[in-house]
């Protein structure tokens, strides 16, 4: 990604202006989930990485900001799926499950479900 003066700038402040709205939105009950994506499907967005994604929700360290990790983003930009989710796991607070390619129901393409989802039974979480 070739950012331009403003979006570095705007790259550098995502912390503060997360932290920001997650202050204004806490009094209101409000939980902010960042999500990780592929940046294949998905250039325009700042969050470059599944572990920036991490880095960002763990550096603004409130209450009320979570990840979404979505399974299919994770596979789709090459990422380990089950060290990332089982490494941060007290970061995340929905899982999006999508298998690729196609973002189509589990099974149906190159994701291990079977694996990915083994250590599930020590994860903290209910399914919505």
């Amino acid at each position: 990604m070739n950012f331009s003066l403003t979006s570095r700038c705007t790259y550098k402040n995502r912390p503060q202006a997360l932290s920001r709205a997650a202050e204004l939105a806490e009094p209101q009950g409000v939980r902010i989930l960042v999500e990780n994506v592929d940046l294949e499907e998905n250039r325009d967005y700042l969050s470059q990485s599944t572990g920036a994604v991490f880095q960002l929700v763990s550096d603004v360290d409130r209450r009320n900001v979570k990840v979404c990790f979505d399974l299919f983003h994770a596979q789709f930009s090459g990422r380990n799926l089950i060290a990332n989710l089982e490494r941060h796991i007290d970061l995340v607070e929905k899982v999006h499950i999508g298998d690729v390619p196609g973002h189509h129901e589990p099974g149906t393409g190159e994701i291990n479900f079977t694996t990915s989802t083994r250590g599930s039974r020590n994860w903290a979480m209910t399914a919505t």
